[in-house]
């Protein structure tokens, strides 16, 4: 597994270990976004990883062999963050074709696409848990320090290649599959899924070969490469999360809060090219702890949430046959072309 403050390396036969070779800029400009056939280009990538050991290609073959998933082209995403300035990435985006054809999607909609991490394709050691907690130490009313009861301490996870989704299920995608759903509190098309249960989600997802993400996953997607507090850094506004409001912990305060969610991809996605990982609606994921009595747990806060509760490492243990009005899920994909979700 490789660490991420290290540079990525290949494996060779005699048992060294090579810095990985970056493939020709030509190759990789033909496979973004709006380049005539950019599947065909990443074949020929794919080969180029394969032809020199690099796992990267095993993985992004395993997408392309999906009979389900299309390929839609290599994205930049970027992200302004008050810490470290603009941070971007060059994101594989993939679409999730029966999604596509449920909602009779003639071009790109996003709340069908899902995008492969860590951007290189590569297995990684992410650095995970209340990474902003040792830097800005705040102590709230109750006395609570910034990791809240449930937060993990900071930990290094080793994380494989896989898809997740660029927003939460839309009401669009999910009532055109499963049927209407009758418990929405804000029913509109482009709004998330909301009182749903994670045991409902899974059934659900998994009719595609899909999943719920782990909370590993989730927040390596949700950090888009940083260790602040949030995708943004180290505070979050309305113009760019949608939470309750209060000003505590990371809120720079401002207009009323909305009370309510929104379209799914309305406000500005991570630099992983993300929409919604702050607030909106809670995100459930599979619990990485096994031995969890609740074996899921809710990510990223919600609409009603503090901005506290929106952190990145912010998480809420669930028992899964849980209903709430402030819940959801985004779906996601293990990469190996043996196993399915």
């Amino acid at each position: 597994m490789r660490d991420p403050d290290q540079p990525p390396t290949v494996s060779m036969p005699t048992g060294r270990t090579l810095p990985a070779a970056a493939p020709p800029d030509e190759l990789v400009d033909r496979c973004r976004v709006g380049q005539p056939r950019p599947e065909l280009a990443l074949r020929v990538l794919v080969d180029w990883w394969l032809e020199r050991g690099d796992p990267a290609g095993e993985a992004v073959l395993a997408a392309l062999e999906a009979v389900d998933l299309a390929f839609v082209g290599l994205e930049r995403a970027l992200c302004a963050n008050d810490v470290l300035g603009m941070v971007e990435h060059d994101v594989l985006v993939f679409r999730v074709e029966p999604f596509a054809r449920a909602i009779g999607a003639t071009d790109r909609a996003v709340d069908t696409e899902l995008v492969l991490l860590p951007p290189d394709a590569r297995p990684v050691v992410a650095r995970l848990g209340a990474l902003d907690e040792a830097a800005s130490p705040v102590d709230f009313a109750l006395g609570r320090s910034a990791r809240r009861a449930f937060e993990r301490a900071p930990r290094r996870v080793e994380i494989a290649p896989f898809l997740i989704a660029r927003t939460a299920l839309s009401q669009r995608v999910y009532d055109a599959l499963a049927g209407e759903h009758a418990r929405y509190k804000f029913p509109g098309p482009l709004r998330p899924v909301e009182n749903a249960s994670a045991d409902e989600l899974e059934a659900f997802l998994a009719r595609f070969a899909l999943r719920l993400p782990t909370e590993s996953e989730w927040e390596l997607a949700a950090r888009g490469g940083t260790t602040t507090a949030y995708c943004y850094g180290s505070r979050i506004d309305r113009a760019r999360a949608n939470y309750n409001g209060h000003d505590d912990y990371g809120s720079l305060g401002g207009s009323l809060a909305r009370e309510r969610t929104t379209d799914v991809a309305l406000l500005p996605a991570n630099a992983y090219g993300l929409f919604g990982v702050h607030g909106n609606v809670a995100e459930w994921c599979r619990d990485d702890d096994a031995s969890s009595r609740f074996a899921r747990a809710s990510r990223g806060g919600s609409w009603s949430a503090p901005a506290v509760d929106c952190r990145s490492s912010s998480r809420m243990p669930l028992s899964p046959e849980v209903r709430r009005f402030n819940l959801g899920g985004r779906a996601a994909r293990s990469l190996s072309r043996a196993s399915s979700a």
